[in-house]
Order: C-alpha cells, then structure tokens, then sequence
C-alpha cells in the first residue's frame, strides 16, 4: 500500500524502493484483489492457494528486462526483473500448523522451477550454428577483457600507492619499495627482512642510497633521523651516501587534514646536518601522483633524491624544499 488517506508509503521498505524507477510505475487498486493468474505455470499453485495484489505495474517493455509472473484483469501485478529478482504477489497467510511448509515450499518450487527453465544452457552441437558476427563479438570481447584487466592492474598499483599512508612494519617497507621502483624507476633491494631499511642500487649492484622507511602514530622525531644516520654508519657508508628518511606520520589518521602535519624546523634543519631527506609518506603519494600527471620526472624527482637534505614536501599543487638555513 502506497498512500492510505493522507499519509504516503511509497518508500518505507525495501521492495518499495526496488520498485520504483524511471519508465517503472506502480499504482495501488482501490482494494486487495485475489483473482491472480499465473502467468508462468511454476507459479500456479503458490497462486491458487496465496495469491493476493494490491498493486500493478505499468513499464516499458523496451527499455526494461522484465518478465511478468502474475497478471490481474490484463495488468501485470507479478514479474521477474532481470533474471535475478522475483516480485510474487502473496497475501500474508493465516499461519496454521502446515501453513508455513505449504507456503514456502510451492514458492520455492515456483523460483527454482522458472529458473531451470529461463536458464537452459546451449549445447555444444547447438552452438555450431554461428551467426556471422559471432567472431567479430568475440575478438571485440576479448579486446574489452584485456582492457578491463589493464584498468584492474593499474588501480591495484594505485591502492598499492595509497596504502603507504596507513601501513607499518614490513608491509609498509614492501610498499615505500614498490613506489621507488614503479613510479621513479629506482631498483631496491632489502638490507634484511623485515627490517626498515631499504637500499636504492646501480645497475652492478651496488648501494647509491640508504632509505629509512617508519610508520608512527604522530610526527617525525630526532631519534628517527638519528637511527637513520645511525643505519648509514652500520652499512659502512660515508655520510656523503644520499639517504632518505620515508615516516608515515600519524599513521591512523581519519581524514587528510589529520594526516598533512608538517615537520617541526628543527628536525628539519638537524636532517640536513646529517645530510638527510625526510618525506613523509604522504609526500611520497603527491609525488607520484605528480610523477603519473607529468608535472614532474624521474630524473627531477631521483635528482631531488640524490641531491638534497631536509624534507622535500608535497602537495596536489606541486614540490618544494626549504633552503638549508630553514
């Protein structure tokens, strides 16, 4: 029932909604009729004994992948909607000791029974008949299949990149290390598992850069550019050695405004002393999302990398360092 009076029901529950649409109309009769026919004989003895409508529907066989159940005076008060939802006009039964069996078993005979039928598979002798455009539908599928598998790959390896901003402990090293090398083309290698290092190599294998990869729940701390430096001492490499110093920082915010706190001056000014490049793992993603947009290369950002000490900050407008006496 839609409206009683002056009070409206035409949302109140959930078959409601699914019924209501563009070229889809339903309207209430002035009374609840019993006279349902079965259009579809699966149906005929849930029908007979439960059948019971309030309302028709009216649609537009064109635009709509409707079949009709049950009909009431020429008009449709039942119907499977593509293939999948079955609309069954019932009265809510007198519950007796055998009511409820009768009731569900004639309407689950009544789907699974029109479903056998709707869903008969072509056999392979049959589908040697070939349409002609049967192979062009094919190659023109299989072209679509590999596209949609591109899309796929390719918002994988963005959720990927996004992930850095909320992982931690290893899984976050593996992600700060698939960035490095996808986006900006930098071949790494773990110094150990499960460890926090990562080291950025040349073509014969040997370390170009350190890199330091943390998540903490709020900002970047003295100790963290220490054990950076420290990590660069305990690998035997000078201090000269590029390292970089990847934290993602307030690693269980809950929005982005949360998640862009910046970095306090002075550990900022103490990473460039020790010849440091902090990045927060936010500023890591804007890279990369500057990267894939050509706002900025490979080679830009590996120079940045490679070439400066500080914190090398990102934001969907572009890149900036601050100078060395900030």
């Amino acid at each position: 029932m839609d409206q009683y009076h002056d009070r409206h029901f035409e949302t109140t529950d959930l078959v409601k909604r699914y019924l209501s649409g563009p070229s889809f109309a339903r309207t209430d009769f002035k009374s609840r009729q019993v006279a349902v026919q079965a259009e579809m004989s699966e149906f005929s003895t849930f029908l007979a004994r439960f059948g019971g409508a309030n309302t028709y529907f009216e649609y537009s066989r064109h635009s709509l992948d409707i079949q009709e159940v049950a009909s009431l005076g020429g008009r449709c008060v039942g119907f499977i909607g593509g293939d999948q939802m079955f609309f069954v006009p019932s009265l809510l039964p007198t519950w007796g000791q055998q009511v409820p069996e009768e009731f569900f078993s004639s309407l689950v005979a009544g789907v699974a029974g029109t479903l056998t039928r709707l869903r008969v598979e072509v056999p392979d002798w049959a589908r040697k008949v070939e349409f002609v455009e049967e192979p062009s539908l094919k190659e023109q599928r299989q072209e679509l299949d590999k596209q949609v598998k591109a899309i796929e790959a390719r918002k994988a390896d963005l959720e990927r990149m996004k992930r850095t901003l909320v992982g931690e402990g290893s899984i976050l090293v593996e992600d700060v290390a698939f960035v490095l090398e996808a986006v900006f083309g930098l071949q790494t290698d773990s110094v150990d598992r499960f460890k926090e290092d990562l080291r950025v190599l040349d073509a014969s294998g040997a370390t170009l850069m350190l890199c330091e990869v943390k998540g903490v729940s709020r900002g970047v701390k003295r100790e963290h550019i220490n054990q950076a430096d420290n990590h660069r001492e305990r690998a035997a490499l000078a201090s000269s050695v590029p390292t970089l110093l990847i934290v993602n920082t307030s690693k269980s915010a809950c929005d982005l405004i949360e998640k862009d706190q910046g970095i306090d001056p002075e550990q900022v000014r103490h990473a460039v002393r020790l010849n440091i490049l902090i990045l927060r793992t936010l500023d890591l993603v804007y890279l990369a999302r500057l990267c894939a947009a050509g706002r900025i290369s490979q080679r830009d950002v590996r120079d940045l990398f490679f070439g400066e000490a500080g914190w090398l900050k990102a934001d969907t407008e572009g890149w900036s360092i601050p100078p060395k006496w900030y």
